[in-house]
């Protein structure tokens, strides 16, 4: 979507407007933290303990270039490794890791660690690594675990209904599309390839892969970057090792859909995705678009269908799932890695009512590689800025070309009064379980519900779904409810629970660990 000048104007004044102290209850606020980010948080994890891990590597330039980062490549000494961040108060521990781990792919496994997978093996031309990597948050280290049979730079990891990983995409180690789809078993430590249809070209980088009730995959057609395939949206069916395929049509400007945002609107039972904005991807090029796409997998004949746009078209767009139910859309701009286009004002899109609102507006660009997660407090963190490729100096030393300050969106719901609390609940769930929750505004809830720890990178989080936890009865203190018998809804892992209250107000989050007995 192309605009002139005098529409461009305006959508600068709109994103630049700034609201007053008043309309927090409707527009929310924006905080800027007094500390920054001593590396770029290229890949983004939530851990159950509240930690945030970042994973940067390289950062957008080779340590044997010029003004780019020199000495150890992968740890401290040239802040491009890895790092934890408190952001309960702010603590920030470094880490050296063993490779070069830029546009990876990472999830979190069943028991909490994160799974980091792939990266950069050699820099333009970008070669992907066969190495994956485990992180574990009791003991704060980093362990090599067994490599895959090929590279993958730029790939799409998913976490299955029986807590296996899916690995799809990325560059292989020569530079080539990897059209393989290889499965991780944490169990075995061990990986496994599927048998693949002669007519699978492979899928995008960063493609945007969903994990649907019945066990597919859904594709949602949003992506980071070529190589063009000719595949489009689809459900990729994984059943009995092999793959199968089912396209869907529909979806509008499939072109255009370069750095969107792909999200299972809440709540995850009701089999409905949302692929948001995209550009067609040309850097400098004035091209994002503000379309949205829905589909719902429950139809007889799932297709896409128009949703209403947002408010400002947007590529490298973030989106975050909320515990009241809706969707957060944060940052992008009109033009690919542009600081001259950002689009600064936050949206908020109500999927029961197909309506989006235009929120506070941050003061920070947020483009390409830029991260948004929601926080167990109910805030979101919103940091990151890509420098432009090669041109990286000191971090924090090159504000134009690169941003480490840390934004934190308070939602407006946290300005609607007191909050809702839990004051104990069990923290080990299985499947189709009764757990009784306690809270002295049992009366006023309106919902319980999990929402996944977050893991994200490239304006897409793969495992992020809200699951909807069934009230059977309420009142004395107590919220009872059941969790879904369904792993393919809830994956196993670690969940934040929310209680929700009839104003929308939710509670500070209480780790759940969802388990198979």
């Amino acid at each position: 979507m192309a605009f002139g000048r005098c529409s461009l104007l305006l959508l600068l004044l709109v994103g630049m407007s700034k609201p007053g102290l008043g309309q927090a209850q409707t527009v929310g606020k924006w905080s800027t933290l007094p500390y920054t980010m001593p590396i770029n948080p290229i890949h983004v994890a939530l851990l159950y303990n509240g930690k945030i891990l970042v994973v940067a590597g390289s950062g957008n330039c080779p340590a044997s270039q010029p003004g780019c980062p020199s000495g150890s490549p992968y740890g401290p000494a040239n802040n491009s490794g890895a790092l934890l961040l408190d952001p309960s108060n702010g603590n920030i521990t470094q880490f050296s890791v063993s490779s070069d781990m830029f546009c990876n792919g990472m999830v979190v496994l069943p028991d909490g660690r994160a799974f980091i997978n792939g990266g950069t093996l050699a820099y333009d031309p970008f070669l992907g690594s066969l190495k994956s990597t485990l992180f574990d948050p009791a003991t704060n280290t980093f362990d090599d675990v067994q490599n895959m049979a090929h590279g993958r730079w730029y790939p799409t990891l998913v976490t299955l209904g029986d807590g296996r990983v899916l690995a799809v995409s990325g560059l292989d180690v020569d530079g080539n599309l990897n059209t393989t789809v290889e499965v991780y078993s944490p169990d075995a430590n061990s990986w496994h390839a599927l048998h693949l249809p002669g007519n699978f070209p492979g899928l995008p980088l960063y493609a945007h892969l969903l994990l649907m009730a019945d066990g597919r995959l859904l594709f949602t057609g949003g992506l980071v970057e070529g190589p063009d395939v000719a595949l489009g949206p689809c459900l990729i069916d994984i059943a009995h090792g092999q793959v199968g395929l089912t396209l869907l049509d529909g979806l509008r400007v499939p072109e255009s859909r370069k750095q969107s945002a792909s999200v299972l609107l809440p709540p995850v039972q009701d089999q409905k995705a949302m692929l948001i904005g995209g550009g067609i991807g040309d850097e400098g090029i004035v091209d994002a678009t503000a379309a949205v796409d829905v589909i719902d997998l429950r139809a007889a004949n799932p297709r896409f269908t128009a949703a209403a746009p947002m408010n400002l078209p947007r590529t490298h767009v973030n989106a975050v799932l909320l515990p009241d139910r809706t969707v957060l859309v944060t940052g992008g701009g009109l033009a690919r890695e542009s600081r001259l286009t950002p689009t600064l004002a936050a949206e908020i899109y109500d999927p029961a009512n197909n309506t989006w609102t235009m929120v506070a507006s941050s003061k920070i660009p947020r483009l390409y590689h830029s991260i948004s997660l929601l926080l167990p407090d109910g805030r979101v963190v919103s940091t990151c800025g890509n420098p432009a490729q090669g041109t990286h100096v000191e971090w924090g030393k090159d504000p134009f070309n690169e941003e480490m300050r840390i934004d934190i969106y308070t939602p407006p719901y946290l300005f609607k009064g007191p909050r809702p609390v839990i004051v104990t609940a069990a923290t080990e769930w299985s499947y189709g379980q009764t757990v009784d929750i306690s809270s002295p505004q049992a009366g006023s809830i309106r919902w319980a519900h999990l929402i996944r720890y977050g893991v994200t990178t490239h304006s897409f989080n793969t495992g992020q779904r809200l699951v909807d936890l069934p009230i059977t009865s309420q009142g004395t203190g107590t919220v009872r409810v059941t969790l879904t018998g369904e792993p393919n809804i809830a994956p196993p892992g670690w969940y934040m629970l929310f209680l929700t209250d009839k104003n929308g107000v939710p509670s500070v989050a209480h780790s759940v660990h969802v388990f198979e007995p």
